[in-house]
């Protein structure tokens, strides 16, 4: 991994000037992130130190990551010549979220516990900071006719219960999931969206037939009597509607997407199936059918 270092030069009471080398990286070697990925910080130091960590968001607000005051036992050490990276494996994740743009992170090193009146003038070893960036997510794809495949895409977006506004050249998707932004650029269309569009399946292959949504699933044979009584419910209290018994039947889903479908037993197989879905939600679709059954 690339590292992104840097290397601090302080002064030591009487015995002059030497270098000590402070170490700086980020998870990302290039700075780069998108919604919902993770932050790691991983902090080096050949002499033994303390530190503190500030984030300053792209809105300008500034707040202290550590020494975090949810671990009180944490004075954020950092013993000599040990790689330290934060959050540890035993904390929560620090996830980032919008809004886009630049984050800067200062980091300081002192010689005492940091306190939280902050570091003291006297005690500062060294300070560095290291920015990164939060970015959407840019989907695009090159088309003979663009606008055709834009206009099945909002059909698509209408048909799960979402919004458009905009005109032929660029404009926004109100979503249940959420909202993309769309540009047509000559034969290209991109699509800029805070989530990870790999999720949803985004398949802009139009022209052909789109083949039904299959779902098979594996439910011990005892347990699908039980099973249908509280998928039965979970459809009900979405506004949908389950109706069969334990060897076929047919539903209906309102939320988060409208959709229909059947489903036929065959001993622990439960085959679902769907002929008519949002192909941009084809994933979503696929994980949310596997949570009702869970």
């Amino acid at each position: 991994m690339k590292k992104l270092v840097f290397v601090g030069i302080f002064l030591a009471g009487c015995a002059g000037i030497f270098a000590a080398d402070f170490t700086v990286e980020l998870n990302q070697a290039d700075g780069i992130y998108h919604p919902g990925n993770p932050l790691e910080i991983t902090l080096f130091s050949d002499t033994p130190c303390y530190f503190q960590i500030t984030l300053t968001d792209a809105e300008n607000n500034t707040q202290i990551l550590y020494p975090d005051p949810a671990l009180p036992n944490d004075n954020a050490a950092l013993p000599a010549n040990t790689r330290r990276t934060v959050p540890g494996a035993s904390e929560e994740p620090m996830t980032l979220v919008e809004p886009f743009g630049t984050e800067t992170l200062t980091v300081t090193f002192s010689k005492k516990p940091v306190t939280g009146a902050g570091v003291a003038r006297a005690d500062v070893l060294a300070t560095k900071k290291l920015s990164y960036r939060i970015v959407p997510y840019i989907l695009v794809r090159e088309f003979e006719s663009p606008a055709a495949v834009l206009q099945a895409v909002k059909n698509d977006i209408i048909a799960a219960g979402g919004k458009v506004s905009g005109d032929a050249q660029k404009g926004t998707f109100q979503t249940p999931v959420m909202t993309i932004r769309y540009e047509i650029t000559g034969k290209q269309l991109a699509f800029i969206m805070p989530k990870d569009p790999a999720l949803f399946n985004v398949a802009l292959t139009r022209g052909a037939v789109q083949p039904p949504l299959k779902v098979a699933l594996t439910i011990p044979p005892a347990e699908i009597p039980g099973k249908f009584d509280d998928v039965r419910q979970k459809f009900a209290s979405q506004g949908g509607d389950f109706r069969g018994d334990t060897s076929k039947g047919n539903f209906n889903i309102t939320k988060p997407i409208a959709i229909q479908g059947s489903y036929e037993v065959d001993a622990a197989n439960v085959d679902i199936t769907i002929p008519k879905y949002p192909s941009l939600f084809k994933s979503a679709i696929e994980s949310g059918i596997k949570e009702y059954f869970k």
